[in-house]
Formats: structure tokens, C-alpha cells, sequence
């Protein structure tokens, strides 16, 4: 599930507490900034599944946890990476200036507190601390982990954020996003024995249904898309293709066939298409049977395509 918060449509007057509500129900974390100054902050989230994610972006200010919201808190564990801007933090021992593509992993209810200097977009992941037990690490709560940019495991948490757009995203992809950056978590703070093994293991299965799924997103519109064509793009077997899907409880058709009607509803409802012929809309997304296209395009929305041109 998506949850989105931002200020851009408040009153400039009640900016600053309404993010401040959001950050106190969403993370527990009490924030101040300068009175005098507009704010603006927003909060793009996935939630559900084996962690929650996403992007906060936010103006200058400080960030602190109460006792009363550390008691509020789920244990386990929190990622932060600066996209843009810089922040300071402060958890523990760990004194630390976090520049763009650096990350830290601490436990969620020991005290922490930060500041970001000037407006700053950063990604976070919430993993619960059943999920890192399920992973070997019972004692998450007493590990930390700092990421320079040149890590590899923080290089392949920027990666999936930057391909993770959540203003154009397949709720499909959600789930086996949330798992993989848990895995990575997992892996960041030393997961040993089986549960590296799993990490390892499941985090590489996620990953590449995930990059099945972009491979379906990129090229739906090719008539003759098939496993086969996707597993020569991404070096697996046609077999391995159907296999990664079926835990999407969806077929390959039905994946691209999802993508070609939402694609030509997009197209039929934008003024600037008004001049292209229904039947050319169809072929421009991936049909080549007009008969089934109107088919299979009033099963899903309900109505013809004449009807939602009109």
C-alpha cells in the first residue's frame, strides 16, 4: 500500500506541524525547525509486507526521539541514505555526516537524533526485528552499520531506489523490493550461517523478478514479447522467466497484458491522441488483433474504448 503525505497543498501557516504530525505518527520521531523560515516536507511510502520504504524529503531541521515515542516504537532495524543534501547523525558512538549515497543502519529504539542542513531527500527502510531474527540476527538491536558510497551493498540499495519509482509503480514490484532491501539490511549487519545463506540466496530471486517485471514494463508494446525474448535480455532460461512470475500469482500474458490496456487507456484519455485511430492505439501498444483488444479492453474497464475517448 502507498502513503503519500505532502505540504504542497496546505497552508503555508500549518506546513511545519502538519509534517511534524506525519513524522510522529509515521516514525516516531519528534522534528523542530527554524519558525521563521517556510517548510516543506513530503513523505512517499510503501508500506506492507517485510518492511516499509520510500522516500522523505524535508527543509532544514532538526530530528530527535522522545522518550515517549521511543516507547511507541517497534523494535528492529532503520536505514537511512541521503539522496540530496546532507545530514548529520548521531546514534551511539556514531557522530557522523551522511553526504549523498551514504547510509546508516541502527536499531530503531535507541536514541538518535539529526539534523539535515538545508533541504534534504532521503530514502529509509523500516525492517522489524521478526524479520532479522527470521535471518539469523538475534542481537540486530546491538549492530550498526555505516555505508560509504563505495559499498557495495549501498550501491545496490541506491540502485533500487533510483529503478523504484513509487509515482509509477506495479504494486507487484513492492513486495519483492521490501524483501530484497531487507536481505541487504540483513547482509549490511553481518547476517551469518543460514541466514546469509538466505539473504543471499532469496535477495538474488527477488532481484530478478524484479528486473522480469521492468523487462515486461520496457517492452510490452512488442507484439511478439514472450519469455523467450525476456530471458535473452536478462541471461536465464524461458522456463526460469515463468517460474520468478509465478509467485506474482500472475502469467507472463497476463502481465503484458495488463501493461497493453493500461497503456491504450492512457492513450485514449489524452487529448493530445485524439487524432490517432483506436485501432492504431492498439497496435502502438502491443495488440494485433482489433477483435481482441475491444475484448478484452470492456472486460477490464467496464466500457469500449469509444467510450472512454468520449
Amino acid at each position: 500500500m502507498r502513503y503519500l503525505f505532502s505540504t504542497d497543498d496546505m497552508e503555508p501557516a500549518g506546513r511545519f506541524e502538519g509534517f511534524r504530525d506525519a513524522a510522529r505518527k509515521l516514525f516516531q520521531l519528534d522534528i523542530s525547525a527554524d519558525p521563521s523560515l517556510p517548510y516543506r516536507g513530503k513523505v512517499d511510502l510503501q508500506i506492507g509486507g517485510p518492511a516499509v520504504f520510500g522516500q522523505v524529503l524535508g527543509s532544514a531541521s532538526e530530528f530527535f526521539r522522545t522518550p515517549e515515542l521511543t516507547r511507541q516504537t517497534e523494535e528492529g532495524a532503520w536505514l537511512l541514505m541521503t539522496r540530496t543534501g546532507l545530514m548529520h547523525v548521531r546514534h551511539g558512538d556514531i557522530d557522523c555526516d551522511l553526504e549523498p549515497g551514504e547510509a546508516i543502519i541502527f536499531n530503531s529504539i535507541k536514541p538518535h537524533a539529526g539534523s539535515s542542513i538545508g533541504e534534504s531527500d532521503t530514502w529509509i527502510v523500516q525492517v522489524s526485528d521478526t524479520q532479522l531474527r527470521a535471518l539469523g540476527l538475534s542481537d540486530a538491536g546491538e549492530r550498526t552499520a555505516l555505508l560509504k558510497k563505495d559499498n557495495p551493498i549501498a550501491k545496490l540499495i541506491a540502485g533500487v531506489f533510483e529503478a523504484f519509482d513509487t509515482s509509477d509503480t506495479d504494486a507487484l514490484l513492492s513486495q519483492p523490493t521490501a524483501l530484497y532491501l531487507t536481505d541487504l539490511i540483513a547482509l549490511a549487519l553481518q547476517a551469518s550461517g543460514d541466514g546469509r545463506d538466505i539473504a543471499q540466496a532469496r535477495g538474488l530471486k527477488a532481484a530478478r523478478l524484479r528486473a522480469v517485471l521492468d523487462d515486461i514494463k520496457r517492452y510490452f508494446s512488442k507484439p511478439d514479447l514472450d519469455a523467450a525474448d525476456i530471458a535473452a535480455r536478462l541471461g536465464v532460461t524461458p522456463r526460469y522467466v515463468h517460474l520468478l512470475l509465478e509467485d506474482t500469482g500472475r502469467t507472463l500474458s497476463e502481465h503484458v497484458l495488463d501493461r497493453r490496456l493500461a497503456a491504450a487507456w492512457h492513450m485514449l484519455r489524452d487529448p493530445a491522441q485524439r487524432g490517432q485511430r483506436i485501432a492504431d492505439i492498439a497496435f502502438s501498444v502491443g495488440f494485433t488483433d482489433l477483435s481482441y483488444f475491444n475484448r478484452t479492453y470492456r472486460r477490464r474497464f467496464g466500457e469500449t474504448p469509444s467510450d472512454t475517448r468520449s
